[in-house]
């Protein structure tokens, strides 16, 4: 029964992680035509390649070095830190830190600012901030924005120069 248990969660885990590569794939497929769904199966290398292609070579390396450092920061407050304020503080940063690029993304894009600042970061640090600390959510929302963008149609806002 708890070999059961156990390939199930694997399972899980392994088609989580497919569909997510999927749904980066098909975030920068919007911006470069070339990238395959296989090169967004290597670890780490996705998270880099993603953004790299979509918000371009200096910002992917802060934004790719930004998102290891979210997923540290997330670990830590949720498994390690026994101080409330700690974990608070320590949850808040990854917020901004991780949603941060996606916000960017989502603005070039052509979506508002605003709005996905407030879908992306404000809303997960009042979900942080409240009593309940509960990072399911935080962690709902973000796939449910990032599913957004992933499945509409929208294309990246070019801007026209004085020669078009």
């Amino acid at each position: 029964m708890l070999t059961l248990i156990i390939f199930a969660f694997l399972a899980f885990i392994i088609g989580y992680i497919a569909f997510y590569c999927y749904i980066l794939c098909r975030i920068i497929r919007k911006f470069d035509n070339t990238v395959t769904y296989r090169e967004m199966l290597i670890p780490f290398w996705n998270i880099y390649l993603f953004y790299k292609t979509t918000l371009g070579r200096p910002l992917a390396y802060y934004c790719f070095w930004g998102s290891l450092i979210y997923a540290i920061l997330c670990y830590i407050s949720i498994r390690y830190a026994d101080d409330e304020i700690l974990k608070l503080a320590l949850g808040l940063l990854g917020t901004l830190i991780g949603n941060t690029p996606k916000v960017l993304i989502a603005e070039k894009l052509g979506k508002n600012f605003w709005l996905y600042f407030a879908l992306l970061v404000a809303v997960p640090a009042l979900l942080i901030i409240l009593p309940l600390n509960n990072y399911g959510l935080v962690f709902l929302l973000d796939i449910a924005v990032i599913m957004k963008l992933a499945f509409d149609s929208s294309t990246p806002e070019t801007h026209l120069t004085a020669d078009n």
